[in-house]
């Protein structure tokens, strides 16, 4: 595509240099003006012709989508809202291009009339009349260096989508190392490495492109060019953090900035986030499908998990997106570090419920921001119950919380995960040497062990009140005594 591109350039600018030749200056620089004037009011029609039509404009694209996506169908999400008014913005954007260039090419052809006509009444010849007699050779180059400018600046308007929409998919500003891998990837950046296309796009065209198409809307100014290229930070970033477990602690916090960025800057983002989430969340809490897409929340005690953060979620707002979705893609990165979204077996989240380290990071996490923290007493009581499954202690799937978890400290948040993590350790201990956690396969010194760790919950700041519940049900099953 870049040798194309090249190729049209240079076949546009040698046809008009060759037209020039057979001009005079003066009628060069006649055909210079009207290809401005032509550009002022192709630009101008293009603009109002957007406003008026910009619904329009929008619906068709909605259309398009929905039959293009058939999992949109219906939906009333591309409807209404912030989502429509992007996909408005868009069609808008594509509708204003598109008539600017046919209104161009047209309007550069009609002003050649007048033009022709005013040139042969003050110079006393006509453009078939120049090719023949005496040649003035300083005016016909000068003429052919004009009609040179005009191609280029043609070439540049008429490109300007090609080449300012290009530079917005470009890796450079996406980012994203599964971005970077996809293979159109690799023929966009090689298309705005090309010379011509970079020229193009500085020498003016970016600025025309970002002037004809940028819409003032209820979320602020939004320029096309540069929401693109904000869409495709945010999703790919957050891709790179869902989906790959070996991502570092600085690869993880440099793709969380580079969400936040995105988040921070979008005119649409935070405000489409904050009504598809939300959407979807409620929609999976009613065992509906969002989109065509479907969510089986499992019953048991990540069900339980599962349904305390999709209430969170179905909650957000425009303020929350953009100031908890950082918090939420570091969550999703420690969720996906280790699997969890695949793994439910109960050895495997034992032993990573058993890491302290992890732990810890997954509290402090939830403790970072106000809304997760509300998911702090789930989570704690559900890594704790998972182990005490294996033991054969009966405790609810669900449990409600009166605790007020906006005074909890940092210092406690850590203390919860290593509360946890202690049972853990004790349990997966007991079942490498036993091959269960059944009570009666194990000595005492082991059941003292389990009770040891489990008193630890009197310190909970959450679950204090569930330790003597649990030793309860321990020590009711035992022929012989332990100290708890």
């Amino acid at each position: 595509m870049s040798y194309i591109f090249s190729i049209i350039f240079i076949v546009d600018i040698l046809l008009c240099v060759y037209i020039g030749t057979r001009k005079d200056l003066w009628h060069a620089v006649a055909s210079l003006v009207s290809s401005i004037v032509a550009a002022i009011l192709a630009f101008g029609i293009s603009k109002l012709l957007s406003l008026l039509f910009s619904n329009a404009a929008g619906s068709l694209l909605s259309f398009i989508l929905s039959c293009v996506f058939s999992f949109l169908g219906d939906s009333e999400i591309i409807k209404t809202g912030a989502l429509s008014d992007l996909i408005n913005v868009t069609g808008t954007a594509i509708f204003s291009s598109v008539w600017f260039i046919i209104l161009y090419i047209a309007l550069y052809f009609i002003l050649k009339i007048p033009v022709k006509a005013i040139y042969k009444k003050h110079c006393g010849t006509d453009e078939s009349q120049e090719g023949s007699g005496k040649k003035n050779i300083p005016s016909h180059i000068a003429a052919a260096a004009v009609s040179g400018i005009i191609g280029f600046i043609s070439f540049v308007l008429i490109t300007s989508p090609v080449t300012v929409l290009f530079n917005a998919l470009d890796s450079d500003g996406v980012r994203s190392d599964f971005y970077s891998d996809i293979e159109i990837t690799e023929t966009v950046n090689k298309f705005n490495k090309n010379p011509i296309a970079v020229v193009s796009r500085n020498a003016g065209g970016k600025l025309f492109f970002d002037l004809l198409t940028t819409r003032n809307t209820d979320y602020g100014k939004a320029t096309p060019s540069e929401e693109i290229t904000y869409i495709l930070s945010f999703t790919f970033n957050t891709v790179d953090i869902a989906g790959s477990s070996e991502y570092s602690q600085d690869e993880t916090n440099d793709a969380i900035i580079r969400i936040e960025d995105a988040v921070s800057h979008s005119a649409f983002l935070a405000p489409v986030i904050s009504e598809i989430v939300p959407a979807a969340a409620e929609a999976w809490l009613n065992d509906d499908a969002f989109l065509d897409v479907r969510i089986t929340i499992p019953e048991g005690r990540i069900g339980y998990l599962m349904r305390e953060s999709l209430e969170i979620i179905s909650q957000w707002d425009e303020n929350n997106v953009r100031n908890d979705f950082s918090d939420f893609a570091e969550l999703v990165s420690l969720i996906g570090e280790k699997d969890l979204t695949n793994s439910h077996d109960i050895d495997y989240l034992t032993e990573v419920i058993s890491d302290e380290e992890y732990m810890e990071q997954f509290f402090i996490a939830l403790y970072g921001n106000e809304d997760f923290m509300e998911l702090m007493p789930a989570a704690t009581y559900t890594g704790i119950a998972m182990v005490l499954d294996e033991v054969g202690i009966i405790l609810p799937d669900e449990m409600d919380f009166s605790t007020n978890t906006q005074s909890i400290t940092r210092k406690q948040a850590e203390k919860e995960a290593h509360l946890i993590a202690a049972i853990a350790v004790t349990a997966s201990s007991i079942k490498n040497k036993n091959g269960s956690l059944s009570i009666t396969s194990m000595s005492v010194a082991q059941v003292q062990d389990l009770c040891d760790a489990i008193s630890g919950l009197n310190e909970s700041y959450f679950l204090n009140e569930l330790a003597p519940v649990i030793l309860l049900q321990i020590v009711s099953g035992l022929d012989f005594n332990i100290d708890i």
